[in-house]
């Protein structure tokens, strides 16, 4: 009988160190830090820690699914140049035996107290235009000036000489869609629509399509777009850029553009001169240049002298608007225009 009693006992606290042992090995993670609730800048490091229990064989934490951050006793510094402007995200995975235990997320925002620089434009010569094309994009590839123009009915891509305006080749597209910005990569060039989520492909050199891409599911509208290295930066007339991979048209990252004061809305057509990105900005006389890392606006660009020279521009200021960006590495000036203007204007910015 003592025996069974001893035995039962035994069983039972044999339960018992299971199941505290059970415990003691469930893997748990959470953020002590960063905090949703506080707020950070971007002109220093944020500092990481996380609470880790159940001794997992490894944990790694990933910033914005592009930055690797390297912890040490379960704590980090977030470099400043690492991190957005806007929403933030940490993604925390432990594992154990080679497998993904557990994830957990950490959401944060960072402001900037930046103050945008002044920069001016200086004009250097204008180039015929024509008030007929109601531009969307501007971009040179080998010495040429490529546009495409918007309005159903009216939209088309455009190839002028560089020197004098003359249009060299133009291509219309269905009439069903809104054209708005494009670009080059592998010589072959992107054109977006508005509202369609669709763009269409076409070989730089004869203006023949190629192909078509869809990008409708991550935005409702497509306004500008450029080049940056292997990436393509979309505009849709928000505060954000949304950077896609040109081959799968995935989704990669998005930047929220922000200064000291505000986010920038209505953000429009983007041009990238390898250092910063360019956009006009919807309805006003400014172009901002943007941080391209960060979304961090650096300087804002008074063209308020193009615009007075413009007729159309001046009585039909809700419409015939500054669009249009275009870089010249070889000159290092930008070409700038507007809806339905009669000139193009090549300027040096000045700093």
């Amino acid at each position: 009988m003592e025996f069974r009693i001893i035995g039962k006992l035994f069983g039972f606290f044999l339960v018992l160190f299971c199941c505290s042992c059970g415990v003691s090995d469930k893997i748990e993670i959470a953020f002590e830090s960063p905090k949703a609730t506080e707020q950070y800048f971007d002109d220093a490091p944020i500092s990481v820690k996380l609470e880790v229990s159940g001794q997992p064989d490894s944990v790694v934490l990933v910033l914005n699914k592009e930055h690797r951050v390297f912890l040490q006793n379960n704590q980090a510094n977030i470099p400043a140049e690492n991190l957005l402007l806007g929403e933030n995200i940490l993604v925390a995975k432990a594992y154990k035996e080679g497998k993904d235990s557990i994830k957990k997320y950490a959401l944060f925002e960072v402001k900037t107290k930046t103050v945008p620089q002044k920069w001016q434009v200086k004009i250097l010569r204008k180039i015929q235009h024509g008030k007929d094309a109601f531009t969307q994009g501007l971009f040179i590839h080998n010495g040429k000036l490529y546009e495409t123009t918007g309005e159903r009915g009216y939209s088309r891509l455009l190839c002028r000489d560089l020197q004098n305006g003359k249009v060299l080749q133009t291509k219309k597209i269905d009439n069903h869609y809104f054209g708005e910005g494009a670009t080059i990569w592998n010589n072959h060039i992107y054109y977006i629509t508005w509202t369609s989520g669709q763009g269409f492909v076409f070989d730089a050199d004869t203006f023949e399509q190629t192909g078509t891409f869809q990008y409708g599911k991550y935005t409702e509208e497509g306004w500008g777009l450029t080049t940056i290295g292997s990436q393509f930066a979309m505009s849709n007339g928000t505060d954000k850029i949304l950077f896609f991979n040109p081959q799968t048209m995935q989704l990669t990252k998005e930047l929220s553009v922000n200064s000291n004061e505000a986010k920038w809305q209505s953000l429009n057509e983007l041009e990238y001169d390898g250092t910063y990105i360019y956009a006009n900005v919807w309805l006003t006389n400014k172009i901002v240049a943007i941080n391209p890392k960060s979304g961090a606006v650096v300087a804002v660009i008074d063209c308020t002298n193009l615009v007075n020279l413009e007729e159309n521009a001046r009585y039909n200021p809700e419409s015939d608007v500054l669009n249009g960006i275009a870089y010249n590495p070889q000159t290092k000036t930008f070409y700038l225009t507007g809806k339905n203007w009669e000139h193009i204007y090549e300027v040096e910015i000045l700093k």
